[in-house]
């Protein structure tokens, strides 16, 4: 229901005051409803989200540590923003989830290792299993490029001591995490061709004429100004994945030899 507090307004001021009562109700709720940007129950939904008052909310410190992770070696890769989806999919998470999941991980690359203190409050109500699950992901993301570099590792130590994780869970977490890297990369693991057609999101046998509508498709979509009432960090998470998704076009041009 959009403009949720001016309808709740009229209610309350209904029974108070009769018509009067509702009059005044509106005004005062329509009044809070463009303070607070309640244009849509979409938008409510969103901001309790935010606030971790929905169930999708609940997901948000850990992605803001991958974001964090993706940005710990100096820039974000092609391969972190396509792992990112990923655990998307692992989550199962709606449009509404998926769009609080990539808020939150444009949060944590801006944010950097100042999410530890965010983590440290939140891991006293992680059980081990979701502990574990959190810290499976961040590993993965870490390895998603192929390789885990100093910064990397220093944010993923600090990470578990936030979270609670004893070194045995983390060396163990490692190791497991490092096996599935080489069996992936032993297997032919993704190159950085590979990279950017995922990210464009087609398949590789795609000719010229489908890449190139699926890049201007997602440019489209993911254009900064679309985001500007997202918030800010919403406006930088799309300006770095506009700028992925033109070198990952670029790459793939380069590839193919097209021009």
């Amino acid at each position: 229901m959009p403009w949720p507090l001016t309808w709740l307004g009229v209610l309350l001021g209904a029974w108070l005051a009769s018509i009067p009562g509702a009059l005044l109700g509106a005004l005062l709720g329509h009044a809070l409803d463009r303070r607070l940007r309640f244009s849509s129950a979409e938008r409510v939904q969103w901001l309790l989200a935010k606030r971790g008052l929905w169930p999708a909310g609940k997901l948000q410190w850990q992605f803001r540590l991958l974001g964090a992770l993706a940005k710990a070696d100096g820039q974000v890769k092609p391969e972190h923003i396509q792992q990112a989806r990923e655990e998307m999919a692992t989550l199962g998470l709606d449009a509404l989830g998926r769009e609080l999941a990539m808020h939150a991980f444009a949060e944590g690359k801006r944010r950097g290792l100042s999410v530890l203190g965010g983590l440290r409050r939140r891991g006293r109500w992680l059980n081990a299993e979701q502990r574990q699950a959190w810290l499976a992901s961040a590993w993965r993301m870490a390895w998603a490029d192929g390789r885990i570099a100093e910064g990397e590792r220093h944010l993923l130590a600090r990470a578990g001591a936030a979270l609670g994780a004893s070194g045995e869970e983390l060396r163990a977490q490692a190791q497991q995490t490092r096996r599935q890297a080489q069996q992936q990369k032993a297997s032919g693991g993704a190159d950085s061709l590979t990279a950017a057609l995922h990210l464009l999101g087609v398949p590789a046998e795609a000719d010229e004429a489908e890449v190139k509508q699926a890049y201007r498709r997602l440019l489209s979509r993911h254009h900064p100004d679309k985001q500007a009432q997202q918030g800010e960090a919403a406006v930088q998470h799309a300006t770095e994945l506009t700028r992925q998704l033109r070198e990952a076009y670029q790459l793939v041009c380069q590839r193919r030899g097209w021009r």
